[in-house]
């Protein structure tokens, strides 16, 4: 547990990063969080560092109409990494894209957004098993687990 006695913010307009740190009492830097923008004021990525050690970074990406479209995570303890990707794609079928998300490169949810209150979402667990469940207005109405 650490007690923090200081953090530390600094906006540097000219390269639109944003630098928060976070020290111990003894005054050494514990945390560090590095934030990119664009000139739209959208997120492109973030690093995160914890006594020294990258934790976290991601890339996000926008489409023309400022949209999230993708948002790629490296996540790290320092034993294990692991990369996970989110894909959004806009339909003019609801308000909320519909979503992948992906484990080290592997498939793992898909939400399907059939309108603003209907959505499909689909579970991988591995090439043949995976479970379809179907949301109506946020409750869970069909689940089936299909083996392909």
């Amino acid at each position: 547990m650490h007690l923090f006695k200081k953090n530390k913010w600094q906006y540097r307009e000219e390269t639109k990063t944003l630098e928060t740190s976070l020290y111990n009492s003894e005054g050494k830097e514990v945390s560090k969080t590095i934030y990119l923008y664009n000139a739209q004021g959208n997120l492109l990525s973030l690093q995160k560092t914890e006594e020294n050690m990258l934790t976290y970074k991601g890339t996000f990406s926008y489409d023309s109409q400022n949209r999230l479209i993708a948002q790629e995570e490296t996540v790290s303890d320092g034993k294990r990494t692991q990369v996970l990707r989110y894909e959004y794609t806009h339909t003019l079928r609801s308000s909320t894209p519909d979503m992948s998300f992906y484990e080290d490169g592997e498939l793992r949810i898909t939400e399907e957004h059939e309108s603003d209150s209907r959505v499909i979402q689909t579970i991988y667990f591995d090439s043949s098993h995976k479970i379809v469940a179907v949301y109506q207005d946020k409750i869970k109405v069909e689940e089936k687990l299909i083996e392909d």
